[in-house]
């Protein structure tokens, strides 16, 4: 059991890795659809929340390289550490962490309301804006992220549309719309009510963010 803990965890931040995606989330968010029924104001309340969705978010540090450019890796190193901190303290004890690559960080909310993943995301990013991340000289710098955000299942009327990992690469697409444009902002990612989702729009939108967005399948939520 120990060393199935070890080998799904981040040796140098203690976050949970993609392998713990793999072997122990994806078949979880499996199980969750599988249940998942199209949308109804009477049906699927648990524990006071109508309909619950899981929130998928993908947090990057802006311009983290500067960081190992100018202080060194070691700084880098303690930046991520301080980082992946934060991420913990802001979620609760069920859901998931995971240090998805890099710089880049998923965060799975688990049965949560889509009208929180906003708010969430703001305070998360409020939350590292201000922070002062000190290095190992005592050094204080300020960093800030970028997050793209959807809800899982996409569309509540076909919760069956897109699975997780893809959910996660639209997510994606959503971050790096934000790295390209503004920076420090959240990006959350809406599909159009009443669309017809079949399978040329699902690979549009899986594939073609930009033309997703002129073709008006999807809407961006951000400031």
């Amino acid at each position: 059991a120990s060393l199935k803990e070890i080998s799904l965890t981040d040796s140098m931040t203690r976050l949970k890795n993609r392998r713990f995606f793999t072997d122990v989330l994806e078949p979880e968010t499996k199980n969750f659809i599988s249940r998942s029924l199209p949308y109804s104001p009477t049906k699927n309340r648990r524990k006071g929340t109508q309909n619950p969705i899981y929130g998928i978010f993908i947090v990057d540090i802006d311009h983290f390289k500067k960081v190992n450019d100018t202080f060194g890796h070691n700084s880098g190193d303690i930046v991520l550490k301080q980082f992946s901190s934060i991420l913990i303290k802001m979620v609760r004890f069920d859901d998931h962490v995971i240090r998805w690559g890099g710089d880049e960080f998923l965060i799975i909310l688990k049965r949560t309301d889509k009208q929180f993943l906003y708010s969430f995301s703001e305070r998360l990013r409020k939350k590292v804006e201000s922070t002062k991340f000190r290095l190992a000289n005592d050094k204080e710098i300020s960093k800030a992220c970028s997050i793209g955000f959807v809800s899982f299942p996409l569309s509540a009327e076909f919760p069956k549309a897109f699975n997780c990992e893809q959910a996660i690469t639209i997510a994606d697409h959503a971050l790096y719309y934000a790295k390209n444009h503004v920076r420090n902002i959240s990006v959350g990612v809406s599909l159009k009510e009443n669309i017809k989702l079949d399978e040329t729009v699902s690979k549009i939108i899986l594939n073609s963010f930009d033309k997703a967005i002129s073709e008006n399948y999807i809407t961006l939520i951000l400031k």
